[in-house]
C-alpha cells in the first residue's frame, strides 16, 4: 500500500497561512511527502515555494507529486534549523526575481511520517522485522545499531531516558549491554526482544 499524505488540518492552515500577494514565496520546512505543498499550490497559482527535507527518499516522491507545479518549487535536503541559519535566498526557483527575498510564508508540520513507519524499512517501528537502522537522512553517518551496539552503558541510559522519557532506562540499558556481548544487535526485532526481556511482565503494556 503506498502512503500518500494528506493534511488532516489543512482548512485550519489555509486560514492561518494567507499570502499577502500573488506571488508570495512560501517555505515549508517539513516537506514530507508533499501533502500541504500540493494544496498550497493548487489553490495560489502565483505562489513560490521552498521545501526543505531531510530525506532524500521522501523527498524524491514529493518531487513526482509536484512534477506540475515544477516552475514554482525548488527543494533543498537538510535539517530546516541548519538551512533557516544560512539563509542566503536559498528557497526560490531557478530563475525566479528577488532570489535573496525571505519567506512571506512558513510551516512546520512537526512529527514522523507514516511512510517511514511503513514503507521506508528504515526500522522507525516494531511491527515489522527491519534492520536497526531510524536514521531519517540515509547518508547519515550513525545508524541506531551504531549507537546501541557501541555507546556506554551510561550514555545508553541517558538516550533511553531523556528521548525515550522511560524510567527503567537503567534496567534496558543494562540488558543491551548484556546482549550484545554475546552478539551484535541488528534488527528491530532483536531490540525489541531485549527491551521486552528488561523490564517486568506488567510493565509492558502500560505506557
Amino acid at each position: 500500500m503506498a502512503i500518500v499524505h494528506v493534511p488532516v488540518l489543512l482548512d485550519e492552515v489555509f486560514s492561518l497561512l494567507v499570502p499577502s500577494r500573488p506571488d508570495a514565496f512560501m517555505v515549508d520546512c517539513t516537506l514530507g511527502e508533499g501533502g500541504h505543498a500540493e494544496a498550497f499550490l493548487r489553490r495560489y497559482p502565483g505562489l513560490l515555494y521552498a521545501g526543505f527535507d531531510v530525506d532524500p527518499v521522501i523527498q524524491g516522491e514529493a518531487r513526482e507529486r509536484l512534477a506540475p507545479f515544477a516552475p514554482r518549487v525548488s527543494y533543498r535536503i537538510g535539517y530546516f534549523d541548519e538551512l533557516l541559519a544560512s539563509w542566503e535566498g536559498l528557497g526560490l526557483p531557478d530563475g525566479a526575481e528577488g532570489a535573496s527575498r525571505r519567506p512571506d510564508l512558513v510551516l512546520f508540520d512537526l512529527g514522523i511520517s507514516m511512510h517511514h513507519y511503513l514503507e521506508s524499512g528504515r526500522g522507525f517501528g516494531f511491527g515489522k522485522d527491519e534492520a536497526l537502522d531510524m536514521r531519517l537522512n540515509p547518508d547519515a553517518p550513525l545508524s541506531a545499531a551504531d549507537l546501541v551496539n557501541r555507546e556506554r552503558e551510561e550514555e545508553l541510559a541517558r538516550i533511553i531516558y531523556e528521548y525515550g522519557e522511560e524510567r527503567l532506562s537503567r534496567r534496558i540499558a543494562r540488558a543491551i549491554v548484556e546482549s550484545r556481548s554475546r552478539s551484535r544487535i541488528v534488527t528491530t526485532a532483536d531490540l525489541a526482544s531485549i527491551v521486552e526481556s528488561a523490564v517486568p511482565a506488567q510493565y509492558r503494556h502500560g505506557r
